[in-house]
């Protein structure tokens, strides 16, 4: 069997257009991933931040220990959230796995009808991944309580 010139031209320039699409879809994620930047300090002292905020642990609770990258998985919760178009192409399997995971998150939140402040959810999952929440259990408790409209007790100093 034998190819010609033409033949190994005509591979390349598949072989370089696939190259760069993928690079072009890493280049993307990055940048979405530095756009969104480090969670900053929501104002987690209404109720629909603090709710958000405890879903937010949740999940990072749930990802914990496991190589789920943060930005795709974030990606695809925002999207879903905010009902854009949910992206067909990306990079790996990894990143495919990680972002299936957000958007299926963000399906349960919509339809559970769940209000998410979207900076105080990503603190959540932040903050549960490096372990250092801003809200203890009994204050993500208690919130999930007056949001369900169910009286707790105080607590006894």
């Amino acid at each position: 069997m034998s190819f010609s010139k033409s033949t190994f031209g005509g591979i390349r320039k598949v072989t370089q257009r696939t190259l760069r699409f993928h690079l072009g879809l890493v280049v993307f994620n990055v940048l979405y991933f530095f756009s969104l930047g480090h969670a900053e300090d929501p104002d987690l002292s209404q109720l629909p931040a603090k709710l958000s905020y405890g879903v937010g642990v949740d999940i990072g609770q749930a990802i914990q220990g496991r190589q789920v990258r943060l930005a795709a998985l974030l990606r695809g919760i925002q999207d879903v959230l905010e009902d854009r178009v949910p992206l067909k192409e990306l990079p790996d399997a990894a990143d495919k796995d990680a972002y299936a995971r957000g958007c299926k998150y963000a399906e349960n939140m919509k339809k559970a009808g769940t209000a998410v402040d979207f900076a105080a959810l990503k603190a959540g999952i932040e903050d549960a991944l490096t372990g250092t929440p801003r809200l203890t259990q009994d204050e993500i408790f208690r919130a999930r309580a007056a949001n369900a409209g169910t009286a707790l007790p105080q607590q006894q100093n």
